[in-house]
């Protein structure tokens, strides 16, 4: 700060401090008695300079932020304090106080281009942004939350967020919380909850998705909070409609008989996807294929590779089906037939292949069969005979009658010729109607064929078809319809006796497999039919099923209708950490439980992943209150009997009444159970909880006793140290709790006795992370969530699953890392003896600054080498 004296009348200066000399670069006696406008007022500011001058003179003191010239004659910007010299009522002259502003101008003026460039950013960004202070009041809203919300930004700036963002749940309606408080509380960024709806200033709704986070100073103190979202409306509307695709091509493909694959061809020829039916089909499971990628070019016959070539290079036509020959699992050879799609880029370079494989092994060796028949009747009737048989076969025989072979004005008889006819709905189906029908008879053999040798004009004397052309011999096999009512004959007829028993013997064995080749078509259209109608996990009808039945039951005949809708609680949570299978069980078991609820012509579907819903046709509302208590008391004996693993379930239901729409009244039944499930979240994801630690104790033998020394041990560090008794409650239920993600190890890694192979070690890492996970969703978890995680740190940063280095890994964690590794030492093993006290310290101090926090380490050894009530144990620990 410079500090000048000026003589009025002269305006020269008297004297000045070296503050004053600094700030312009002069030496003091350069500027005594020289004139302060000559030596430091630009010429543009002479006039400024005067008017401050005169009002000082005048008795003032004056202030002015304004630009003076230094000694190199570089401007700078100063801050000037003006008073006037009074001696006895008289002005005498006048001292100035310089400040040197000019690095408070540059930050000013960079902090205006920031907030100009932040102001320009918001405006532009895609993005709703509002920004609120710590009281909740809205600080800046830009032009896409304005359109968002309804409210223009001077209406908004000072109002409650809660006035402008107004959210909902988009299934209960319901209310949601601001984020903000979450924020301010936590100090961390909140995501919003799923399904989250924003309601704008006119009514209309949104769905809308992103997170709110903090804004700090520059010490970290929470200044307000800015929120970041965006309408995904359309974007939710497709994600559903991609959901309910890929549903319906999954259940497809997994109840499929046939095997659909996709090929993606470049760098190599490997599986993408290929389906369940492959099991069936050639043997190996669906996962085969993934985890070995050259197994696809094993399951094909070397003979055919030159037709895989082609297939794969493009060199085909894929209009017509390929006919190959596939390598089962076991080693047998079975034929398909396949339908290939070319997939190509946009350089029309073939990229990919999807297509559908079907087993035609038993069709071909018919075939083969009817083959060898035809030709050994007669020389003259070929292949096309043969495919004009399967023909008729297969289009039900729609011709009175027919004759295939060599036929003459005189006869069969003229050339004695064997000769196969068929016949349908004619004379001779009329003649023979009594063996159709089933007419005991000595000639009838297996199959329904019978067998006249000779003398068939004695039999059928009255037959002009017989009669014509000479017929003496005849050999017949009914043609029936799925109902098993004959439709038809299969006839082969000479005009001498038939003495050729091997001829009758093969044409019983194409008739046998003929028949069992269609008993299996019946069987398969039928499993088919039951596939597309019934959900394949549970047996239920699926949601195609529901779906159609609500709309056959929205007429007034059916009136009320009820509609239940139940969701299976904690599902997601049991899925990851249990596995899939026990979810599944899980489903399975409740399936059965709904399912015996309910009447027999009750419509009861499995209508998505977690969810089951029922239709009841003229149930009045007390009916369905009643069916709803059922299914709770169901599921209480359920789970009395079953206590391993309890089933939660949360029910809605509501009944038509007026002119309300099907299609209305199950949303408002699936509301109504969103509404049940809310208030029942909480104790059941406690009860979940529960249940998968007592599953750990049951599993995991070895650590009989262990929670409860870890929670001893750690209270008395924790307690040494002097950490709050908050933390040591919660210290308390890291102890017990935080191996609970052992529950979604497989049992084959969590017990091997011996070591684990490296991806057995990376499968027993994810235990921190399935951990997490159940904490998060158990209310009395969530404060050592973030602990479970980061339980297995260590303190070089070469721990789990985050790397974490030193003083970066919570307090709580490096705790309990010293005191579970003491017991686990201390503790004695299946496959070896505990270690002593000492040894244990031992290992602990060699690990210090490894994998543990060596301070506390120290502290650790002093506190329990002053109780001897230590439990003994061994435990290699690898550092």
């Amino acid at each position: 700060m410079g500090l000048e004296l000026c003589n009025w009348l002269t305006d020269k200066i008297i004297n000045a401090n070296k503050g004053f000399a600094n700030i312009f670069k002069f030496q003091i006696t350069e500027i005594i008695g020289r004139n302060v406008d000559d030596l430091l007022v630009p010429d543009e500011f002479e006039g400024q300079s005067f008017e401050l001058l005169d009002n000082a003179l005048k008795g003032y003191v004056d202030h002015i932020e304004t630009v003076r010239r230094r000694k190199d004659g570089v401007l700078i910007d100063v801050s000037i304090l003006v008073y006037p010299i009074v001696v006895n009522g008289h002005t005498m002259g006048i001292y100035a106080i310089y400040s040197d502003i000019t690095q408070r101008k540059r930050a000013e003026e960079e902090i205006f281009k920031q907030k100009e460039q932040l102001a320009v950013t918001l405006n532009s960004i895609g993005d709703a942004v509002i920004a609120v202070d710590i009281l909740g009041r809205i600080t800046l809203i830009n032009p896409v939350a304005e359109d968002l919300t309804g409210w223009k930004g001077q209406e908004a700036i000072g109002r409650r967020l809660d006035e402008v963002f107004r959210i909902i749940n988009e299934y209960t309606r319901e209310s949601v919380s601001s984020p903000v408080d979450k924020v301010l509380t936590n100090g961390e960024i909140v995501g919003l909850a799923n399904h989250t709806a924003l309601i704008a200033r006119d009514g209309s709704e949104r769905s809308i998705a992103d997170s709110a986070a903090p804004i700090r100073d520059a010490g970290g103190k929470i200044l307000g909070v800015i929120l970041v979202f965006r309408d995904v409306t359309v974007e939710r509307r497709l994600n559903e409609a991609l959901r309910s695709s890929e549903e319906r091509f999954r259940l497809f493909a997994e109840h499929a008989r046939d095997i659909i694959y996709r090929i993606k061809q470049f760098p190599e020829p490997v599986f993408e996807y290929i389906s369940p039916a492959v099991k069936d089909i050639l043997g190996y499971a669906p996962e085969e294929f993934y985890t070995n990628p050259y197994l696809g070019g094993k399951i094909y016959h070397r003979d055919d590779k030159e037709i895989l070539k082609r297939i794969l290079t493009g060199k085909t036509d894929y209009a017509k089906p390929t006919v190959i020959r596939m390598i089962r699992k076991d080693g047998r050879v079975i034929w398909c037939e396949q339908h290939n799609v070319p997939i190509f880029d946009e350089n029309n370079k073939l990229i990919a292949l999807e297509g559908i494989s079907r087993d035609i092994t038993e069709r071909r060796k018919t075939e083969e069969a009817l083959r060898e028949v035809v030709l050994g009747v007669s020389a003259s009737v070929g292949v096309e005979f043969f495919r004009s048989l399967v023909y008729h076969l297969a289009n039900a025989l729609a011709v009175d009658y027919a004759f295939v072979g060599e036929l003459t004005e005189e006869g069969v008889g003229a050339k004695s010729v064997r000769t196969i006819a068929v016949y349908a709905r004619g004379e001779i189906v009329e003649n023979f109607a009594y063996l159709l029908e089933g007419t005991p008879c000595e000639n009838v053999l297996e199959n329904g064929t019978f067998y006249y040798p000779h003398g068939v004009g004695e039999i059928f004397p009255d037959s002009a078809f017989m009669t014509q052309f000479k017929v003496v011999s005849y050999l017949g096999t009914p043609i029936f319809n799925n109902n098993g009512k004959a439709m038809g004959l299969i006839s082969v007829m000479n005009s001498k006796p038939l003495t050729n028993y091997q001829l009758v013997k093969s044409l019983l064995k194409i008739f046998a497999v003929r028949t069992a080749t269609e008993l299996e078509r019946n069987k398969a259209e039928a499993r088919m039919n039951y596939l597309s109608q019934h959900d394949q996990l549970t047996g239920l009808y699926n949601r195609s099923v529901f779906e159609h039945h609500m709309v056959r039951f929205d007429h007034e005949q059916y009136h009320p209708v009820g509609i239940i809708v139940c969701d299976v609680d904690g599902l997601k949570l049991v899925n990851d950490t249990m596995g899939h299978d026990k979810g599944d069980a899980l489903l399975v078991a409740a399936a059965e439980v709904i399912n015996k609820s309910f009447r027999e012509n009750d419509i009861i579907a499995r209508i998505g992943g977690d969810e089951f819903a029922v239709l009841l046709p003229n149930t009045h509302e007390k009916q369905v209150e009643r069916a709803c208590q059922r299914i709770r008391d169901a599921f209480a004996r359920y789970n009395a009997e079953n206590p391993q693993l309890n089933l939660s379930i949360s029910v809605g239901f509501a009944v038509s009444q007026g002119s309300i729409t099907l299609t209305d009244l199950f949303k408002k039944a699936d509301n109504n159970m969103y509404r049940e499930k809310l208030h029942r979240k909480q104790s059941t994801r406690s009860a979940i909880v529960q249940t998968l630690m007592k599953a750990l104790e049951a599993r995991d033998f070895i650590t009989e006793g262990h929670a409860d020394r870890l929670q001893d041990l750690v209270v008395r560090i924790a307690a040494a140290i002097g950490l709050p008794d908050r933390s040591i409650a919660d210290l308390r239920l890291l102890a017990q709790f935080h191996d609970i993600g052992k529950v979604g190890i497989p049992d084959r890694i969590l017990f091997k006795p011996g070591s684990l192979t490296t991806e057995e070690a990376i499968e027993m890492r994810r235990h921190c992370e399935i951990g997490h996970r159940i904490a998060l969703s158990a209310p009395d978890l969530v404060p050592v969530a973030d602990w479970i995680l980061k339980h297995h740190e260590w303190w070089n940063g070469k721990g789990y699953p985050l790397g974490l280095e030193g003083e970066e890994i919570p307090m709580e964690c490096r705790i309990l890392a010293i005191a579970d590794a003491y017991d686990a030492m201390t503790s004695d093993r299946p496959y070896r003896k505990a270690l002593s006290h000492d040894q244990a310290v031992a290992e602990l101090r060699r690990c210090s600054k490894t994998q543990f926090d060596p301070l506390l380490v120290h502290s650790f050894i002093q506190i329990i080498e002053r109780d001897s009530n230590i439990p003994s144990a061994a435990y290699r620990l690898k550092c």
